[in-house]
């Protein structure tokens, strides 16, 4: 319920801004307006506090009361939301005398449209008005319930974690390597035998982290220590029960009443560390959800030069990084291989614990794929299936389908969906919205970060406080990486380009499309039934049918469309697409993917009608051609274009005024005007070759952040020189710049930008790709390298120039570099030291130049940059034997073994 929560915060943001703009409000509406807004905030902390007890525990009562409000905040949304559009369209004023009079007799006429808007809202005033009064009525009730669920669910809730501590190890799969591994981790001769050393055990929740600290503290506590404990704290622990938990397992005989005495926390932790004082210990504390919980455990755990160890585990990666020292305390938890996945699976249906039958034995793969090597999902999925007495290709095909899209049966599923729900009902209401939405993607989909942020952002679930500083966007990067850190959503390598995607494991996937069905979040039509289409009021819509029969259209065709705010198209379904004019207050239209070009071209000339969208994805979609009027968007926020084969942006793009996001192709002509875009952020696939007007253009777009453009400059359209210089000038205007990419398709010096361009002061990334060339290390890097803070992504090519020293030097002084992209013929040896932070690394080097130079022999000094997780090395083979080639290929598989990472390593 807390995703109600989070839809509210917008509302109330809105309210004010209606009560600000519009002073020609009735009494009656201004003063029902400020009311609501003093009722809003109650609600808003009373769907707080429902959303803390788990949806089971709702008293039936409360759980009707918090889905009125959400629906009835996404009502009131859309009124206001109509209202404001009626006076945005009054508010542009027609150029000429035949255009007035065509006004006047639309203003006329829309007096009755207004003014039912108005009346929408006093309308939903009034319900609101009316759920406040119910909210104090059962206010006292309300309260109770939910102390008294809390209080039942502490009384009766087992723990499912609980049973992984009290496994036979004998019943364990693939923990005897993962076992030797930390051990090896916590007795390493690096240097601190005799300190305390933690590990810590990060992960997604279902991996076996308790069980792999279980096993290891079971092997080695007796043996290696003086006394241990293992502790569970869980989300929201009680901090002096955990330290009489940690006391009560150092000595069960000396604390067996530890837990029925009172003592305050200082007490306890003078306690523990007296005990401990003279003693080796070895301590895990299991399931740890946040860094403060952990300075404040950590302090009961003395220095004495003993050689002590703790391990804790955890599901969120800041907290791992809180808990050791450095990175190489850090522990993290990978899926099961492929043949113990099998293993477990056969373990847990087959008594003889051996394969299966020949005519499962494909299913069986695409059921363990899902899975993903995930012990619990694993576990669950085969002990639903050993519940079968008997066992046929289509009960387990059907099993296969549902994983990732709503497996009701209950038992160890509801002991695996309880496991990850810990995780959720962690999360604050803006990031439970930003979570849930993530189900209108198909399981196994990789998932643009950007895409995903951006439809965030044009939704409402990201939003700024007053006097923010950061762009709407970096805030959206922010709950991005906070679900990557929470281990709730996968980070996928990254391509070629720097990209960003993310998946859901099909696990998750599965709670929340759980929960979107209940909280009637996102409906999805598919090919399995899963279908919520059935819903009063649709509210985002994600069309997933891969087979398009006629069978499904029946059901698309009945759906009220008018209350949609969110379509998202697969691109097999792209037939089943409905016609645009059912949809009356869609933000989102996210059609990615869905090509025009293979048939099955559904119509846009609707579009310009979408007068609250905010988000239009036509990515990938070859449509070739937009319909007129797309200036009538005003609300318009990102409109996404690439690979749209689009030859020329209408002229009326320059009205949309609130447009943040462009992205075009490199083939597609802008219009005269683009400056006038003052809220832009990001443009993309820009040919400043066909808009020489947008190179002039470009300095009044001074809140522009990433710029994506196209360097091939022909000496036709004026003086080459002339217009590369009013380019770097334009550049050196835009202050706020932090992601400049170029491309060039033919050879040529970006010399005058290594000279006069001065890099903004929070350039981030700056990658250059294809022909085009420095011919010396440039100046805006040399002026001054540490005042390049922000620098982490670096791609860049020399022609011709022998890399030296002092250039290594200077690149090894950009204090944030992550990522760095180098093509250079030779001589790119890695001192000692440099480039601390960097990650991943791309090289482009000539075996023939290496060889004569010597710099292969250290494997061009890789092993000397500690942070390296992954390496790309391009050997150009030019005038080089076999025999050399392999000799140099050497040379770099050997920096893998003596690095501390053993990163990985391709050779092109």
């Amino acid at each position: 319920m807390q995703v109600a929560a989070g839809g509210m915060s917008p509302l109330l943001r809105k309210l004010g801004d209606l009560l600000m703009a519009e002073l020609s409000l009735d009494k009656r509406t201004r003063k029902g307006i400020e009311s609501l807004r003093r009722e809003l905030p109650v609600m808003l902390a009373a769907l707080h506090m429902v959303g803390e007890v788990p949806p089971e525990q709702l008293d039936p009562v409360v759980k009707a009361w918090a889905h009125q409000v959400r629906e009835l905040s996404y009502d009131m949304e859309d009124a206001v939301d109509a209202y404001m559009v009626r006076v945005e369209e009054e508010g542009h004023k027609p150029a000429n005398l035949k255009n007035r009079v065509k006004k006047f007799v639309r203003k006329t006429s829309r007096l009755f449209t207004k003014g039912k808007d108005l009346r929408q809202i006093v309308t939903s005033i009034d319900d609101a008005q009316d759920l406040a009064m119910q909210l104090d009525e059962l206010h006292q009730r309300y309260g109770l319930d939910l102390h008294g669920a809390n209080a039942a669910a502490g009384a009766s809730s087992i723990d499912p974690r609980l049973m992984s501590m009290y496994k036979d190890v004998r019943e364990l799969v693939g923990i005897s390597g993962r076992t030797k591994e930390l051990i090896d981790m916590l007795f390493a001769p690096d240097g601190s035998e005799h300190r305390l050393k933690t590990v810590s055990i990060v992960g997604f929740g279902g991996l076996g982290k308790t069980t792999l600290a279980k096993a290891v503290y079971d092997k080695i506590v007796r043996s290696h220590f003086d006394c241990g404990a293992f502790v569970s704290i869980g989300r929201n622990p009680d901090v002096n029960k955990v330290f009489k938990d940690v006391l009560y397992g150092l000595d069960k005989q000396k604390y067996d009443n530890i837990h029925n005495t009172a003592r305050d926390q200082k007490h306890l932790i003078d306690e523990v560390r007296y005990f401990l004082e003279n003693k080796r210990y070895f301590i895990i504390i299991d399931d740890i959800w946040n860094e403060k919980m952990w300075e404040i455990i950590n302090c009961a755990f003395p220095e004495n030069n003993r050689g002590n160890r703790v391990i804790t585990t955890t599901r969120i990666i800041s907290v791992s990084e809180k808990c050791c020292a450095s990175h190489l305390g850090i522990y993290k938890m990978k899926p099961l291989s492929s043949n113990d996945s099998e293993t477990l699976f056969y373990k847990r249906i087959f008594n003889d614990g051996k394969g299966c039958p020949q005519h499962l034995l494909e299913v069986t793969k695409g059921i363990l794929k899902k899975c993903g090597g995930v012990p619990l999902a694993i576990i669950t999925i085969a002990s639903l299936l050993a519940n079968k007495q008997v066992r046929t290709e289509e009960q387990w095909s059907t099993v296969l389908k549902s994983i990732g899209r709503g497996i009701t049966e209950g038992g160890t599923v509801d002991d695996m969906r309880k496991i990850l729900s810990f995780s959720y009902h962690d999360l604050p209401p803006h990031l439970k919205s930003c979570l849930l939405y993530m189900s209108v993607f198909p399981e196994d989909d990789n998932i643009r970060r950007d895409r995903l942020i951006w439809t965030w952002i044009a939704q409402g679930f990201v939003q700024q406080k007053e006097a923010e500083e950061n762009s709407l966007f970096e805030l959206g990067e922010r709950c991005f990486n906070e679900l990557i850190n929470r281990s709730m959503v996968q980070l996928v390598d990254f391509d070629y380009y720097s990209e960003h995607f993310c998946r859901l494991h099909d696990m998750v996937l599965e709670l929340i499309c759980s929960l979107s069905r209940e909280e009637n979040f996102v409906s999805t039509l598919d090919d399995v039934g899963q279908s919520t289409c059935l819903q009063s009021k649709v509210r985002r819509l994600s069309l997933q049918v891969q087979d398009c029969r006629i069978e499904h259209t029946s059901p698309l065709a009945t759906i009220d469309l008018s209350y949609v705010r969110s379509f998202t198209g697969l691109s097999t379904s792209i037939n089943l697409i409905p016609s645009l004019s059912r949809f009356h207050v869609l933000r989102v239209l996210d059609l990615e993917g869905c090509d025009f070009s293979e048939g099955g071209n559904p119509s846009l000339r609707h579009i310009s009608k979408l007068f609250h969208l905010r988000y239009l994805g036509l990515r990938g979609t070859h449509v070739g051609e937009l319909p007129k009027g797309l200036g009538k968007l005003r609300f318009l926020q990102i409109f996404d274009l690439e690979d749209a084969d689009i030859k020329e942006l209408p002229s009326d793009v320059t009205q949309l005024g609130q447009l943040r996001c462009l992205y075009v192709d490199f083939m597609t002509r802008l219009p005269k005007g683009m400056g006038h875009l003052k809220e832009a952020q990001v443009l993309s696939g820009i040919d400043i070759g066909k808009c020489p007007d947008l190179v002039r253009e470009l300095r009044n777009v001074t809140g522009l952040r990433e710029l994506h453009i196209k360097w091939d400059v022909s000496a036709h359209i004026e003086s080459k020189k002339t217009l590369q210089g009013i380019l770097v000038e334009s550049l050196s205007s835009l202050n706020k710049i932090h992601t400049l990419t170029i491309l060039s398709t033919s050879r040529q010096s970006l010399d005058v930008m290594g000279e006069c361009w001065v890099a903004p002061p929070h350039l981030r990334r700056f990658e250059l790709y294809g022909d085009a060339y420095f011919s010396r290390m440039p100046e805006w890097i040399k002026r001054d390298p540490l005042l390049l803070t922000e620098l982490s992504v670096l791609r860049i090519g020399f022609d011709g120039l022998l890399l030296q020293a002092e250039d290594m030097r200077i690149l090894g002084m950009l204090p944030a570099l992550a990522i760095l992209s180098l093509f250079a013929p030779s001589k790119m040896l890695l001192k000692q030291e440099a480039m601390p932070m960097v990650e991943r690394l791309w090289l482009y080097t000539s075996v023939r130049k290496m060889i004569d130079d010597g710099s292969y022999d250290p494997g061009l000094g890789l092993v000397n940059l500690l942070s390296l997780e992954h390496a790309d090395v391009m050997l150009m083979r030019d005038n080089a034997k076999v025999q050399e080639v392999e000799q140099v290929e050497a040379a770099l598989m050997d920096a893998i073994r003596d690095h501390p990472n053993h990163f990985t390593l391709k050779l092109w």
